[in-house]
């Protein structure tokens, strides 16, 4: 058995974008898994082989959201310890040409610290164009990053893809899992870290402001 179906049959990847699919219609989500090649799918930001780094798993449509689709990327990498990690990203995409607008779209989270040495987390605060001078005037959303209290804050990371006409939204997945393989070990990150209704609701909201630049 190869190295690589060693690491196929761990992550178990086939039926993982049924199984996000159906949990999304159990908890109230109108949502549709798009087949490969469908002309409503999106594909990777890069074209790459289905072992490497950013190989898109699959879409799936959602109906009555502010975004349009969640994609799952997987990603590969390691260290020179030994230790190979593969980390699945969950995006959630607004459909839309952007280009001329990168600049109203950038938006990223900045922590602040105080303290010399602990340097505790005491805040944050959104930097960049348009979208985050938004950001920072919604305080519903603050309220909701902050949920998890700021000694678990996950910062949201909002990327405009301009080749694929969308912009992309997601969370660091905080699900850990590790497998040793002969003399390797595995770190499995965000497999099944599937969608709440939390995260719809944030990314709803976020979207809503993403929308209003776009199609202002």
């Amino acid at each position: 058995m190869t190295i690589f179906k060693k690491i196929r049959d761990l992550i178990k990847e086939e039926g993982l974008m049924k199984e996000l699919c159906e949990h999304l219609q159990q908890i109230g989500i109108k949502a549709s898994l798009l087949e490969s090649g469908s002309p409503e799918s999106l594909g990777p930001r890069w074209q790459k082989g289905p072992f490497a780094s950013g190989y898109v798993l699959g879409n799936i449509k959602l109906e009555d959201q502010n975004f349009d689709l969640i994609q799952v990327e997987r990603n590969m990498g390691g260290d020179d310890t030994g230790l190979s990690e593969i980390e699945y990203t969950y995006q959630y995409l607004v459909l839309a040409n952007i280009e001329g607008l990168e600049e109203r779209l950038e938006a990223k989270i900045k922590l602040i610290r105080k303290g010399l040495i602990r340097r505790e987390l005491v805040d944050f605060h959104w930097h960049g164009g348009e979208l985050a001078q938004h950001l920072n005037a919604d305080s519903s959303l603050r309220d909701m990053l902050l949920q998890e209290g700021l000694s678990e804050f996950r910062i949201v990371e909002i990327k405009p893809d301009k080749k694929n006409r969308c912009v992309r939204m997601s969370r660091p997945s905080k699900f850990l899992d590790y497998f040793d393989i002969g003399l390797s070990r595995i770190r499995i990150v965000g497999r099944k870290e599937f969608t709440k209704k939390e995260d719809i609701k944030l990314f709803n909201l976020i979207a809503k402001h993403v929308r209003s630049i776009v199609y202002e």
